[in-house]
């Protein structure tokens, strides 16, 4: 990831030296991703598996702004950006559930065929969780996923389950193209590699089970927090428009 960062910074700093014209761009974008981790020690459901794929298929949408420098035939965007991220579930009994996440980062790309309708680009964010409706709910013990009761056998005085405590890193490196639309307006379509990083308590909770199946839970032990990173697989859609701070010639479009 050093070296991506650092491949992005040095193009960047040849388009300042090299430009032309500074554009302010707007993008906004949906995106959808299929994940999976590698086995933990907290995965007891999965022990004999080295890596899991989740039910968990996070999706939403994306807000970026910022300067794009360009030269001849390249350009370079770095930008802030606003993340909506949300996983649905169903409840222990039916009821549907989301984890619900607004993240705040930053981002940039290489833009290649500058002068052709088609582009060519390459793509790196990086953002953490800024507010979230899920801090301190249950997780599934196997997947990770959002969940509205702990355990799925509950016939013991107590079980351990996963409490969510924050996602303080989403990144995402992806390969894309870029289609003129209209001039300034641009239709971009990428995928690439993601990673979700979240945080995690193991806890021990007791509860008591009534005859209508409302449960009360107590946590009874909480043990030290941990990570998970999930790998995912991107797939992003959307448009940007760039506003340019110059007079259009008559031979531009």
């Amino acid at each position: 990831m050093k070296r991506i960062i650092s491949f992005l910074i040095f193009f960047n700093c040849i388009s300042i030296f090299a430009q032309r014209e500074i554009q302010p761009e707007f993008g906004a974008l949906i995106y959808t991703s299929r994940e999976r981790y590698y086995n933990t020690k907290y995965t007891h459901d999965y022990s004999n598996y080295k890596k899991v794929w989740t039910n968990n298929y996070p999706y939403g949408f994306k807000l970026k702004f910022g300067p794009r420098f360009l030269s001849t035939n390249k350009s370079v965007s770095v930008n802030l950006q606003y993340q909506f991220l949300k996983i649905n579930d169903s409840g222990y009994f039916g009821n549907p559930i989301a984890l619900k996440s607004n993240l705040l980062g930053v981002g940039a790309d290489l833009r290649l065929f500058e002068q052709k309708r088609v582009r060519l680009f390459f793509q790196v964010a990086l953002l953490t969780e800024i507010q979230s409706n899920y801090i301190d709910a249950f997780l599934s013990s196997g997947s990770y996923s959002p969940t509205d009761f702990p355990p799925q056998h509950f016939f013991g005085d107590y079980v351990h389950t996963n409490i969510y405590r924050g996602t303080p890193f989403v990144g995402n490196l992806s390969l894309g193209c870029n289609v003129k639309i209209l001039h300034g307006l641009n239709l971009n379509l990428s995928f690439g590699y993601g990673m979700r990083m979240i945080k995690c308590q193991r806890a021990e909770l007791t509860f008591i089970k009534d005859q209508s199946f409302q449960v009360q839970t107590k946590i009874k032990n909480v043990y030290d927090e941990y990570s998970v990173p999930f790998h995912m697989l991107d797939f992003q859609a959307g448009l940007s428009y760039t506003f340019s701070m110059k007079k259009k010639s008559k031979a531009e479009e």
